[in-house]
């Protein structure tokens, strides 16, 4: 898969592309996400509305899905993640 990054002159950034915006995925090394930490995600998807699927990868320990559809996924639970979202290469 093709890999990049998203950023504004704003500052707002996404950690990882994939492909032709099939996957966005945010990096956080925290045990709690906020609103705050959504923010490029959520920025993302105004400017880009093809992105397939949005996720953080970080250290909460449950999987959750926030109201707008953003992943929140603990860090061990990355590989199958990625797998299950990425298309067949």
């Amino acid at each position: 898969p093709h890999l990049s990054y998203w950023r504004l002159a704003s500052g707002i950034e996404v950690d990882f592309l994939f492909d032709d915006l099939s996957l966005a995925i945010e990096a956080k090394a925290s045990a709690t996400i906020n609103d705050h930490n959504l923010r490029g995600l959520r920025q993302l998807i105004v400017d880009q509305p093809d992105v397939r699927a949005r996720a953080v990868i970080c250290l909460e320990p449950r999987r959750r899905v926030t109201p707008d559809g953003i992943v929140i996924l603990p860090a061990d639970e990355l590989a199958e993640f990625l797998a299950d979202s990425l298309p067949p290469t």
